[in-house]
């Protein structure tokens, strides 16, 4: 048996681990579960995730494993290289030019194309720099542009509901920013009182503390990103093994027609998922990088344009067009925006300081 400490000081490159693979998952899963909300013709049509396991719907449980992946790795950055100068840039860098750029498009392309108002009426409508102006400070979250329709279903005005979870994410990082200036950061058993405060905060009072929105979601995705981060803060007592996780998904089969199931595959996420990021290495095409941030952004107006296009058109028709289309959207993403504004990572990583991590406090 392998603990969680070793795999993360060892294989912490992105060629020797599964993160890329997880993180495609996810976005392919947040495409499928909006076929089913996106296509008219699918009213009558079932999450076939959710009805197979009795947990949550494909795009939820893709939202979830984001934030779970977003909290181990965003996490152990700062844990790993406690510089919050260089942190801030990084997490700056990796999510706001991509996220601009769609905004951008978003208003300037996609809304003037499809609204039925004139365009002198559309941009000087409040709506329209409300939206751009709103998402783009990343304070609230708004979907409509004025005069958009796409199809005749619930969301068909909305032009780009995924990214609703952004300014959520970008709370969540200023979070783990304030560990860092509180001293939380260097210490496990500080680390831990604090993650747990958050989980208590986010239970007790998440109507007044703007960082989820539980209507939206089975289960608050702040949670998950604590989640996260408690297993790297802990990853020295996690032991990786099959045979466990085997016996975890035993457990929650037989769990299935009782009370709280939901929440016992909450909890057991991340440790499926992390050994399955640390399990034995999975080839993946040499051409593939990490388009996985482009697909999520651009998947939903792909799948409203194309249930514009064919309002007949079957699930499974959707998600067969929409997935190549939102990963070609990820790949120029990728290429032309993102990857230009990443700090790159240093030279090497001091391995041994990793497996050691923090020192008790």
């Amino acid at each position: 048996m392998v603990r969680l400490d070793q795999r993360v000081a060892h294989r912490h490159e992105p060629t020797a681990n599964n993160f890329l693979l997880l993180r495609i998952g996810a976005a392919a899963l947040v495409i499928a579960g909006h076929s089913l909300i996106l296509t008219p013709a699918a009213s009558s049509s079932k999450d076939l995730l959710r009805s197979w396991t009795g947990y949550v719907s494909s795009h939820i449980l893709g939202v979830q494993i984001f934030f779970v992946i977003s909290g181990f790795l965003v996490f152990g950055s700062l844990q790993k290289t406690p510089n919050l100068k260089r942190y801030i840039q990084s997490r700056l860098r990796r999510i706001v030019p991509g996220y601009w750029v769609c905004l951008f498009l978003m208003t300037f392309v996609l809304g003037p194309l499809h609204t039925r108002l004139g365009m002198m009426d559309y941009f000087s409508n409040e709506v329209t720099w409300h939206y751009l102006f709103s998402n783009a400070s990343f304070w609230t979250f708004q979907d409509h542009l004025p005069g958009t329709l796409f199809s005749s279903g619930p969301r068909g005005s909305s032009i780009n509901g995924s990214l609703w979870t952004i300014p959520m994410e970008v709370r969540l990082y200023l979070l783990v920013v304030l560990f860092g200036l509180f001293g939380l950061i260097s210490s496990r058993l500080r680390s831990n009182v604090g993650l747990m405060g958050l989980f208590a905060i986010n239970a007790l009072v998440a109507s007044t503390v703007d960082l989820t929105e539980p209507e939206r979601t089975t289960l608050q995705l702040g949670a998950f990103f604590g989640l996260g981060a408690l297993f790297f803060n802990n990853r020295s007592s996690i032991i990786l093994d099959w045979r466990l996780a085997g016996s975890l998904i035993v457990a929650l089969l037989l769990l299935r027609p009782y009370a709280g199931f939901v929440y016992c595959c909450a909890l057991s996420l991340p440790y499926l998922m992390l050994c399955l990021a640390y399990g034995p290495k999975i080839p993946l095409p040499r051409w593939l990088e990490d388009y996985s941030y482009g697909m999520y952004l651009y998947g939903f107006p792909i799948q409203q344009e194309i249930a514009l296009a064919y309002p007949d058109l079957s699930p499974a028709a959707m998600i067969g067009l929409s997935l190549p289309l939102s990963l070609l959207a990820g790949a120029i993403s990728w290429h032309v925006v993102e990857k230009r504004f990443l700090i790159k990572p240093p030279s090497c990583i001091d391995a041994e300081k990793i497996q050691r991590g923090p020192q008790h406090a």
